[in-house]
């Protein structure tokens, strides 16, 4: 686990997650709903603001608070967290992701291995021989990231970590959430964008559910969602929820 998320440290994924500044909501394409939490026939959840892929998440109740990040290609991996209570009306930070990319990277690399060339041989050995090494070097490479992106492309099993935390923590959590969807406005017009995430954020308030999913956030969005994804790292890494600092970052997020 801590080699995957050794991968993710250095990767576009993880920003930290910086409070200084608010440029508006110019973000892409979003979508804010208010809706009834449930609907008749026996009190059923209401998922319509829950796409196909999110369900396999998060489709069996509408929890206080959840998000979810969906990348613009399924091999880098989705994951998202919900704030739900145990049987003891304790609180739990609830951790879903789908990432295998230690699994993934061997089985493809063991398909298609790189030859290397010592000194010895690169002195000895023929220039032919050499660029013939050379092109089915670069063959398989280019084969290796074509299945690497098919293979990651497949839905991998969600995997599921849980933690507990305070009620100090899970309140200024879902507090926060509940502000960023309440007070989030568009500005300007839509943007061009092409390939980007989609972070989705949901509340449920009284007998309302509440969601923003935006493509490409920016501003607070933006800076609510680098903090939810070092949330996601950090204490899938260390494997305990450091609230002291997000409580902080919270706390300082206007």
């Amino acid at each position: 686990m801590k080699k995957i998320l050794a991968f993710f440290f250095t990767s576009i994924f993880f920003v930290l997650p910086v409070f200084s500044q608010n440029t508006g909501n110019n973000g892409g394409e979003f979508t804010k709903r208010i809706e009834y939490n449930k609907i008749v026939f026996v009190n059923n959840y209401n998922f319509n603001s829950k796409g196909t892929i999110e369900k396999q998440f998060f489709g069996d109740f509408n929890a206080p608070f959840e998000f979810f990040f969906d990348p613009s290609f399924a091999w880098m991996g989705r994951y998202g967290f919900r704030l739900i209570q145990d049987s003891l009306m304790n609180n739990i930070l609830e951790i879903k992701f789908t990432f295998n990319l230690e699994g993934t990277q061997k089985k493809v690399h063991d398909k298609y291995p790189i030859r290397t060339v010592s000194s010895t041989e690169l002195a000895s050995m023929p220039k032919d021989s050499l660029n013939l090494i050379g092109k089915q070097n670069t063959e398989n490479i280019q084969k290796a990231i074509t299945d690497q992106i098919r293979e990651q492309g497949k839905l991998s099993p969600i995997d599921s970590r849980s933690f507990p935390v305070s009620n100090q923590f899970a309140e200024i959590l879902y507090k926060k959430a509940v502000s960023l969807i309440d007070n989030f406005k568009a500005t300007g017009i839509k943007p061009l964008i092409e390939d980007c995430y989609t972070a989705t954020f949901r509340t449920v308030v009284d007998d309302e559910v509440w969601s923003l999913a935006i493509h490409c956030p920016a501003a607070d969005a933006l800076k609510m969602t680098n903090l939810y994804k070092q949330i996601i790292f950090e204490t899938l890494s260390t494997e305990k929820v450091d609230e002291t600092t997000y409580i902080k970052l919270l706390v300082e997020f206007n």
